[in-house]
C-alpha cells in the first residue's frame, strides 16, 4: 500500500510540475486546488503515464489561452 501511495504522490507532483513548471500556483489557492483536484480525478481513472500525458495537454491548453496563474 505504501508503494501505491508513493506512486500516487510522485504522479501528482510530476503532473503539477508539468502543468506549472514555473511554480506559480500556490498551495491553498483556488487555482492550485482546482488543478490538484483535476489531477486526482485523472489518477482515479488512468494509469500514471496517462495522467502525465493529460498534464502535457492541459499545459498546452493554458498556454494557448494565454492563461496566467496570478
Amino acid at each position: 500500500m505504501a508503494k501505491s501511495t508513493n506512486q500516487r504522490y510522485r504522479t501528482l507532483v510530476n503532473a503539477l510540475t508539468i502543468i506549472d513548471p514555473e511554480g506559480l500556483l500556490l498551495p491553498g489557492t483556488r487555482e492550485h486546488n482546482r488543478i490538484t483536484e483535476t489531477i486526482l480525478s485523472w489518477m482515479d481513472r488512468m494509469e500514471p503515464d496517462e495522467v502525465l500525458r493529460m498534464s502535457e495537454i492541459t499545459r498546452h491548453i493554458f498556454k494557448l489561452n494565454k492563461q496566467t496563474w496570478q
